[in-house]
């Protein structure tokens, strides 16, 4: 048989596996044997590219084959086809070889397919990308902009910083926050306490995460207030996550020591939403058992009954109040209740 009898049987063979990637019976068999032929499947494997039924297991499989598929791919980012370009852009960030970092940083120039191209050089990790992915946040398309905030958070290098605070005071984007979040740069704080009092709730949301990737002890009490005063119960949630990241149990730091938690109660606290209580009495006599505790096995024990105000009680709020009167959240249980009047409670077994 002639040499081009081979060459098309070896094509047509590649093309009848590339086409079982489509069928999830033939998907498995067809990806190993894919990366099984090696270097000759991969401009085959580039073509596919174009097609979006295989455009995933196609990039799998040219980061699989490694090293060979590089040089390919490089030359691919210049393909007409943009489905093509960005299916080129995600492998090389995949492949993490630093050959591909210019022809990257040129691919940033390209409207189809920049973002691609931004988060792969942000998979990378090279510093020649920083001042190309600085520039980008500058641009109108926010999209592409937050990909390049992400990816300058990737990199991690601290001449970032103030191009990041800009973008998230001018952009209020979220990858902004959390790129100055992974970067620790302390010049971060001030903006991102500041951003607590925006008047948007996803920018305060955002600040709050990022104030506990810096783990700066300045946003503890900013922070602390959150958990008291905030509108929404995601930013209470994540006013306590940041706080358990800065190493925060109570709201006095002079009382934060670790110690060990016995089964002992000190003390029961019954905190009331919804109107003060008028017989506290009875909030001790029926709630207490009503929650599981026994007034016998109470002796010696401190109860006592708090208004806390608003019309409902959650457990991040809770936690705030509870931080903020000095005790250790770590030492204490919640158990919610409705009460009488109609509100919400919740009894805090305090432990010694």
């Amino acid at each position: 048989m002639p040499k081009w009898w081979d060459c098309w049987k070896a094509e047509m063979e590649i093309d009848g596996l590339i086409a079982g990637l489509k069928n999830d019976e033939t998907k498995e068999s067809s990806f190993k044997a894919l990366v099984k032929l090696g270097d000759v499947a991969v401009g085959p494997l580039i073509t596919a590219l174009k097609n979006l039924k295989t455009w995933n297991s196609s990039i799998e499989i040219l980061v699989k084959l490694g090293d060979v598929a590089v040089g390919p791919l490089i030359v691919a980012l210049n393909n007409k086809d943009p489905k093509i370009r960005n299916g080129v852009a995600k492998a090389l960030g995949l492949l993490g070889d630093a050959r591909a970092v210019e022809p990257l940083i040129a691919a940033l120039g390209d409207i189809n397919v920049r973002r691609a191209a931004a988060v792969a050089l942000g998979q990378l990790g090279d510093a020649r990308a920083m001042e190309p992915l600085i520039a980008a946040l500058g641009d109108n398309d926010l999209f592409f902009s937050a990909d390049s905030a992400c990816a300058l958070g990737q990199l991690g290098d601290a001449r970032a910083v103030e191009a990041l605070i800009a973008a998230f005071k001018n952009k209020h984007s979220q990858q902004a926050a959390h790129a100055l979040g992974q970067l620790g740069d302390a010049r971060a704080v001030e903006p991102l306490i500041a951003a607590l009092m925006s008047g948007f709730s996803t920018v305060r949301l955002r600040a709050i995460f990022a104030l506990g990737q810096l783990g700066d002890s300045r946003a503890v009490e900013p922070l602390t207030a959150v958990l008291r005063n905030a509108s929404y119960l995601c930013e209470q949630d994540d006013a306590v996550k940041a706080l358990r990241q800065l190493g925060v149990r109570r709201a006095k730091p002079e009382l934060n020591k670790a110690t060990t938690r016995s089964e002992a109660i000190k003390n029961i606290i019954i905190l009331k939403a919804g109107s003060r209580p008028h017989d506290e009495m009875w909030y001790i006599q029926q709630v207490l058992p009503a929650v599981g505790l026994s007034l016998a096995g109470l002796s010696g024990t401190h109860i006592d009954v708090q208004y806390v105000g608003g019309d409902n009680l959650n457990q991040a709020y809770v936690m705030g109040f509870l931080m903020e009167s000095g005790h250790d959240v770590d030492k204490c249980t919640l158990t919610p209740f409705n009460d009488r009047d109609g509100g919400s409670g919740m009894v805090v077994k305090v432990f010694a």
